[in-house]
Formats: C-alpha cells, structure tokens, sequence
C-alpha cells in the first residue's frame, strides 16, 4: 500500500491545442520530479453532469504533443 505522488503547480489557463478554451493546467515541472514526469503538462475541464475531461501532453523539444485523453468522476 504505497501511493507515490508527483508535485504539481496549477493555474487556470488557455488551452495548449484548443486555445478559445479556459483549462485548469497542472504542470509537473517541480523539483524533485524525473524528467520523464516533468516533460508532462495535463489540462482539465468540467462537462455537464460534473464530469471532468483530462488531456495530457509531453513537452517535446519545440512543441507539446497530446499523449492521452483521461476522465475523472466523484467517488
């Protein structure tokens, strides 16, 4: 039962593709994450009905690139 957890800064943001769209970003660049971790920026946004729709990019050398899309519900 360990659960590793990555630090995070967030702000509120556009999006990094969708650029009319106001995002909740959470960017993983912080100390003392691996580069591979810190290459990775999600955004997030909520739907009708409280669903909250993620999408994941990893910083590339010049661009940022969508890796995954994710959904998260309330428990």
């Amino acid at each position: 039962g360990t659960v590793r957890v990555f630090p995070f800064r967030t702000a509120a943001a556009r999006g990094i593709e969708d650029e009319g769209l106001e995002v909740l970003r959470i960017d993983y660049a912080q100390a003392p994450n691996p580069l591979p971790v810190k290459r990775m920026v999600d955004e997030i946004v909520e739907l009708p009905g409280g669903y909250i729709l993620g999408k994941a990019h990893m910083r590339g050398l010049r661009e940022f690139r969508c890796v995954c899309f994710f959904g998260l519900t309330a428990p």
